[in-house]
């Protein structure tokens, strides 16, 4: 058995040679040839706790690694578990030579970790299974031999894992800066886009800026220009006759009018314009993609928001939602599952009756 285990380990040794020269005196090649020189490292290591496995399982059972002081059973596991920690450490100490993200004093103390855990491993077997000299205490050498090795090789899974946590973090603060760039950026186009549009003239336009989900400058901006007009209310009332009329609930869903009154009967003549728009929008769709859950709840949710401002005024509403509810369920060209925003139709109905 001694002679069996002693062939592996030095089978174990000459592969730890060929890793060593492969790790510390060979420069990455450059282009595709760095995915094979990284490969050809990770499979080296795969065979090696392979082979160091083995070793390490022949020398359990053989009640060679005694200091382990539990059953044979037992003991195989924890040896398992040590080679692991300290093979697997050893793999990602000689992987970090060439990552470019982790400080140069890491990478270099990982390859230094990577070397002595290999070597501190194969003394540990190799002490343990040849039994020299037990009155020079080397049981104790091949204790301390591994444990050490599983030490250093959990420090490299520690490096590992608090590299990861911090390229993760770093990550997401680049990615919140660049939409926090994005997003101001935008809100300058919003703004100077808004400045830009002729209210006498292109009145509809703005209402898209004047929603609540829009930042408070875009949203500010957008709402002085629509009062900048001599008529604004007036002119409100216009556009919600028109055909795309419903476009203005943008503005009425998240703010105030002066004049109430002047809205519902024009409000409830958009709500039939939105039921013709969502009819004729199934009916012209030919492919399946054209049509969407989620599609058309932009345009149900602000309809159901200006409802609510204007209901009780003397204009009943439910006929033009009930409208809206019978488009939601037009049967085009295209076969669609139900759109999610007509539940919010339908809730709306049964809240007035």
């Amino acid at each position: 058995m001694a002679a069996i285990i002693n062939l592996v380990l030095i089978i174990s040794s000459a592969l730890s040679l060929f890793l060593w020269k492969l790790i510390y005196f060979t420069k990455v090649p450059s282009n595709d040839g760095v995915v094979g020189y990284f490969w050809a490292i990770i499979y080296g290591f795969v065979l090696l706790m392979g082979l160091l496995t083995l070793s390490g399982t022949l020398l359990s059972f053989a009640g060679k690694l005694s200091w382990i002081h539990i059953g044979t059973g037992k003991r195989f596991i924890f040896l398992i578990f040590y080679l692991f920690v300290a093979i697997g450490g050893a793999a990602i100490g000689a992987l970090f030579k060439e990552e470019p993200s982790i400080h140069k004093f890491i990478t270099f103390t990982g390859g230094i970790f990577s070397f002595l855990i290999i070597l501190l491993v194969l003394l540990s077997f190799f002490v343990s299974n040849n039994e020299f000299g037990k009155a020079l205490n080397f049981n104790k050498i091949s204790e301390q031999s591994l444990k050490s090795a599983v030490y250093l090789g959990g420090i490299c899974w520690l490096i590992l894992i608090g590299s990861s946590i911090i390229s993760r973090v770093q990550n997401d603060m680049n990615v919140a800066a660049a939409a926090t760039d994005a997003d101001i950026k935008n809100n300058e186009r919003m703004v100077s886009e808004i400045a830009q549009i002729d209210v006498t003239q292109d009145m509809l336009r703005l209402m898209v800026f004047a929603d609540e989900y829009k930042t408070a400058a875009v949203k500010e901006s957008a709402v002085a220009k629509i009062k900048s007009h001599p008529d604004w209310q007036g002119e409100l009332v216009k556009l919600l006759y028109s055909q795309s009329g419903f476009q203005v609930f943008d503005f009425l869903a998240s703010n105030p009018v002066d004049s109430v009154q002047l809205f519902p009967h024009a409000v409830n003549a958009s709500l039939l314009s939105l039921a013709s728009y969502i009819k004729d929008q199934i009916n012209n769709a030919y492919q399946d993609h054209h049509l969407y859950a989620g599609q058309f709840c932009w345009e149900i949710e602000r309809a159901v928001k200006t409802a609510d401002r204007f209901k009780n005024m003397g204009t009943d509403f439910r006929f033009a939602m009930g409208k809206i509810k019978e488009a939601l369920e037009t049967k085009g060209q295209v076969n669609h599952g139900s759109f999610e925003c007509k539940r919010h139709v339908e809730k709306w109905l049964q809240q007035q009756k």
